[in-house]
């Protein structure tokens, strides 16, 4: 830990620890909590902290460690995820597909879903007979597989050198339908390619909104945007829920396209936003500031997080707005 105040030491200040665990709405739930020593740093040193965690810690799903000024106000709290993402795979075993013209059907109740033989593009999803409107456009080297537990799989691949516009998988749904959304993974804001830092791990819940930063509306968190380390994402809409899971370590997920000012007062704010409006990927990109583009702010704005080839999961659950799972 580095001290970075000019005249107060770590010994001034208090810390603790505390073992989370969540559930499916918003906040968490204390295993335990304790006190950590204060160590004894000076002003602009660097130093350790030592945690007496108790026996079964690391069976909790995150770790937190507050830090408080010498008057007891917090400065900030960090939280570890301790499970690994595959923790959350699905489990089920893979339905036979039925071959129909261009097409492949997938069928399991009242779940169909209609894949492009050789596109594998997604081209329908039916829940219960109805219209669930998720699609995407054509999706190089990837595989769906519908389980027999009702979850949806695609097993994907991507080579950031050529798929330089989005690298990952993304997918269209109409943001018209869309009503809130909640998540496990870094939060309650988006983030930025060169604008990571200041979320803190749990699960957190956003209601639809079109915020303009600054200018319009001023309901916030910003309802669209890149949410870093999600793990799993429900997305309310007026069809049902669409939930997915994300088994990979370092992900994003798209969720709607940010609004942003008219571009005389926005600036350089203003992000291309590439087609697909709820994907899942390694890369995202940056902003700039009023006066200046994000390249003109720093390598973080021009420098790719992965540039390697990768592969990739993500499971689709589908619940009707009856609340029925499929």
């Amino acid at each position: 830990m580095e001290n970075r105040y000019e005249f107060t030491s770590l010994a001034q200040c208090r810390f603790s620890w505390q073992p989370r665990r969540f559930g499916t709405v918003a906040g968490f739930e204390a295993v335990a909590k304790g006190a950590i020593p204060s160590p004894p740093v000076a002003p602009g040193q660097s130093g350790r902290l030592k945690l007496p965690l108790p026996a079964g810690w690391k069976n909790a799903e995150a770790l937190a460690v507050t830090a408080c000024n010498p008057q007891g106000h917090e400065l900030w709290t960090w939280v570890w995820p301790l499970q690994p993402n595959r923790e959350f795979a699905p489990a089920g075993a893979p339905i036979a597909s039925t071959p129909m013209d261009d097409r492949l059907l997938l069928k399991n109740g009242g779940m169909e879903v209609a894949i492009g033989a050789r596109t594998e593009q997604l081209l329908s999803v039916k829940v219960g007979g109805k219209d669930f409107s998720l699609t995407s456009g054509p999706l190089a080297q990837a595989k769906w597989t519908l389980l027999d537990s009702g979850w949806l799989k695609l097993e994907y691949a991507v080579d950031p050198a050529r798929q330089t516009n989005v690298v990952g998988v993304a997918f269209d749904y109409p943001e018209a339908k869309m009503l809130g959304k909640s998540w496990l993974g870094d939060g309650p804001y988006r983030v930025w390619r060169n604008r990571l830092k200041g979320q803190t791990f749990g699960v957190w819940q956003t209601a639809y909104n079109t915020t303009e930063t600054g200018f319009k509306d001023w309901v916030y968190p910003e309802f669209a945007g890149y949410f870093a380390r999600v793990r799993w994402l429900k997305l309310a809409t007026t069809e049902g829920t669409l939930i997915m899971m994300i088994p990979d370590e370092n992900t994003f997920v798209r969720v709607g396209t940010p609004s942003f000012p008219p571009v005389e007062l926005a600036g350089k704010t203003v992000v291309n936003m590439p087609s697909g409006n709820l994907a899942v990927l390694r890369d995202l990109p940056p902003i700039g500031t009023k006066f200046h583009t994000a390249a003109q702010i720093g390598p973080q704005g021009t420098t790719p997080l992965v540039s390697q080839p990768y592969q990739g999961t993500v499971y689709f659950r589908f619940e009707s707005a009856a609340g029925t799972a499929n």
